[in-house]
């Protein structure tokens, strides 16, 4: 029964330790964005190195207590290509609004990047298959 019990709070706290990494990341990188285009507002009121040691001491609990099962694999959708796109697009985006002080030049690297983008995304669905 006790061993039950340990087995039970042990599963948990990896979960825990999983999901508390998933949401603090998603928000780290977040964090980030905002503060490529509002650098003082960022810094004002979060130190982003603190940030990241919480970031990376969830990330190694997760890795180092996450037991490897094997994935099935499952086939690529339309849906998976379209929000490939999507992304693509969206970091198109991203990269021109943050080079486009450099003139003409910032429309070719953000097509480039938008491109390298997709292009790599579907790379690596297609790998599976």
């Amino acid at each position: 029964m006790e061993y039950e019990l340990k087995q039970k709070l042990k599963k948990a706290g990896k979960n825990l330790a999983r999901n508390i990494f998933q949401y603090i990341l998603i928000l780290f990188l977040l964090t980030l964005l905002i503060r490529e285009f509002y650098p003082d507002y960022v810094n004002h009121y979060i130190n982003i190195n603190y940030f990241m040691v919480i970031v990376v001491f969830f990330g190694a609990i997760t890795v180092l207590t996450t037991e490897e099962k094997p994935v099935k694999k499952q086939p690529v959708r339309k849906k998976d290509y379209v929000l490939v796109v999507f992304m693509g697009i969206l970091g198109a985006i991203i990269i021109y609004l943050r080079l486009r002080e450099l003139g003409w030049i910032s429309y070719l690297i953000s097509i480039l990047g938008g491109f390298l983008i997709i292009f790599l995304s579907i790379l690596f669905l297609k790998e599976d298959q």
